[in-house]
């Protein structure tokens, strides 16, 4: 009987072994096939603009992607010479890998048009001697006309000499059999590049991936690139987000660029991946410093918790939130997290799903003023905007035309009442407004300011309203295309008030938890009543309002995108939100 028990325990240890022989097998397999490539480019020669922050942006996803298992590679401040053979080795760890290989390239830097190929480059740590001797220890800014168009010709002609074309390396990785593929551009694209893709992913047989690839830039071809951390920061949290696809991911990160930006930049992505990927397996896969203790720094470890904690932090999802208390559990959030978790799962449910999935609307517009220039379309404008909000689905929608103090008054008081425990609130007011001393104000029609003290009591401040929708449960979207110039602006400085940038434009306004405040135009400018049938900024809503599946950080960032366009640059809308974790939308699909 012992002999048959020493026999089994025997058999149990030696499967035991094999069980974890496997495990480890394929934990090391898992960490072999994810590879990255991180390329950061900062310190330029003065002729090719110096920048701030690439390095700290590799050093950003460099740590969630070493979090996730990535094998990372990084290139600061490499020439083109050195570029080429880290993507050949590159190239050559994927290929080695085979086609259970996963690759990840990130760049941040200049990123520059060849115009005459349609062509990004990426630019390297080069120089120009040619454009060097143009400035002759001017700043660059300070070139005159002629000077600046000699410069940029220099500088342009010697493209294919300090930099590389972004489809060299699509193409590098799109020959590949891989996993999946991720191009990830921290600047913004120049042009756009119709083939760029397409060249990478032709199905020729020597060149057809199984999986294919994502290709991700800060923001739409044309529009320009702060030089900041804002894009980094989110990618990695985004990267570190339990749950999440890599069209998740990236999503994600859409919105909160587009958030921290004030809706001016939205990231721009042409996603080619033929199946689901996730960074964060669903099946629980070891995390790199589970496979290679010691691989994370103390450095990078700081730098992935605060960048999940940045993704996390404003989440009402109570299982999201404890994640963090696993991947961290002697992190510097976790009381607070703790205490986050407590709140959201002690706090009665007394909201129906059928009161939250309900939302309301408020839509003023004034256009006939009695003692200050009448506007044109503020009350088509709030009539169309009444009938989209209708057609979307909004359960009521309290529509007003040229109200007075008193009727301004009412209505707000009794949108207050509907919208107490709607999902969400939306309020939309099309007139003059004007600032003064920092504070904002909606003007009813028989506002009639003569000096500074009339304001308070013949204006309606925006404060008012945000003091009305304090117990709104849901979400509250405020919207004011009211920036119209100040009616009584002459008289306002002739008499002595306080009216910033001439008595253009509003003020700007901290959003409340769970608000977004978007603005017609950038705080301080002017808005524009239009000469057509709506305004620019409600004409750009009226295109954008009702596209399906799209988060409203985005679709305003897509109003601003229009608008830009469409004025020149002389109009820029602008948000400030504050929202949870949850994405919000007008319109989605059943």
């Amino acid at each position: 009987m012992n002999r048959v028990l020493s026999y089994c325990i025997s058999a149990f240890l030696i499967i035991t072994f094999l069980v974890s022989a496997v495990s480890v097998t394929y934990a090391q397999t898992a960490w072999e096939r994810r590879y990255a490539f991180v390329v950061t480019n900062q310190n330029h020669a003065p002729e090719l603009m110096p920048l701030q922050y690439p390095h700290s942006d590799g050093r950003n996803v460099s740590a969630a992607l070493k979090e996730l298992g990535f094998n990372v590679r990084l290139l600061q401040d490499g020439s083109r010479a050195e570029f080429e053979h880290q993507l050949a080795d590159f190239v050559a760890d994927l290929k080695a890998a085979g086609p259970t290989a996963v690759a990840f390239f990130y760049f941040s830097g200049h990123c520059w048009p060849n115009e005459a190929l349609r062509a990004n480059v990426l630019i390297l740590n080069e120089t120009v001697p040619s454009a060097k001797a143009i400035l002759q220890d001017k700043a660059i800014r300070e070139l005159p006309a002629d000077e600046w168009k000699k410069f940029r010709s220099e500088i342009y002609s010697n493209l294919d000499r300090i930099g590389v074309p972004l489809r060299r390396v699509t193409q590098a990785i799109g020959t590949l059999d891989t996993e999946a593929s991720f191009v990830v551009i921290d600047s913004h694209l120049d042009v756009a590049e119709p083939a760029l893709l397409e060249e990478a992913l032709r199905p020729d047989g020597t060149n057809n991936p199984r999986h294919g690839m994502m290709l991700v830039a800060r923001g739409r071809p044309g529009i320009s690139a702060a030089d900041n951390n804002d894009f980094s920061k989110a990618l990695a949290g985004a990267l570190l987000t339990p749950g999440l696809d890599a069209q998740g991911v990236f999503k994600q990160v859409q919105v909160q660029v587009a958030e921290v930006t004030n809706g001016k930049q939205v990231p721009w992505i042409e996603d080619r991946l033929l199946t689901k990927y996730h960074f964060l397996s669903p099946t629980g896969l070891p995390t790199a410093t589970d496979l290679k203790p010691g691989t994370l720094t103390p450095e990078d470890r700081q730098l992935a918790e605060l960048a999940f904690w940045k993704a996390i932090k404003d989440s009402t999802d109570p299982q999201l939130l404890r994640s963090y208390l696993e991947k961290f559990p002697h992190g510097e959030f976790v009381e607070l997290v703790r205490l986050r978790v407590e709140q959201l799962t002690a706090r009665p449910q007394t909201a129906t799903k059928q009161a939250l999935d309900r939302r309301v609307a408020l839509v003023i517009g004034n256009s006939r003023y009695k003692h200050a220039a009448p506007l044109t379309n503020p009350a088509k404008d709030a009539r169309a905007i009444a009938d989209a909000l209708r057609k979307l689905g909004f359960a009521e929608v309290q529509e007003h035309h040229d109200l007075d103090k008193q009727a301004f008054i009412k209505a707000l008081r009794t949108f207050a009442e509907a919208a107490a425990t709607a999902g969400m609130a939306v309020v939309y007011y099309a007139g003059h407004g004007m600032e003064i001393a920092g504070k904002n104000y909606m003007l009813p029609i028989d506002a009639q300011i003569e000096k500074q003290e009339d304001v308070e009591d013949e204006a309606v401040p925006v404060s008012r309203l945000f003091d009305r929708l304090t117990e709104v449960r849901g979400v509250k979207i405020i919207i004011l295309d009211a920036c119209r110039e100040n009616p009584f602006a002459t008289r306002a400085i002739r008499r002595g008030l306080s009216v910033v940038g001439g008595g253009k434009g509003l003020a700007k306004m901290d959003a409340e938890s769970g608000t977004l405040i978007a603005l017609a135009a950038d705080p301080g400018m002017p808005s524009y009543d239009g000469d057509g049938d709506n305004s620019p900024y409600a004409s750009a809503l009226l295109q954008h309002i009702g596209e399906p599946d799209l988060e409203v950080r985005l679709m305003f960032g897509k109003v601003y995108d229009t608008i830009h366009e469409r004025m020149q640059g002389k109009q820029e809308p602008w948000i400030q939100a504050k929202l949870s974790g949850r994405h919000y939308y007008f319109k989605q699909s059943q």
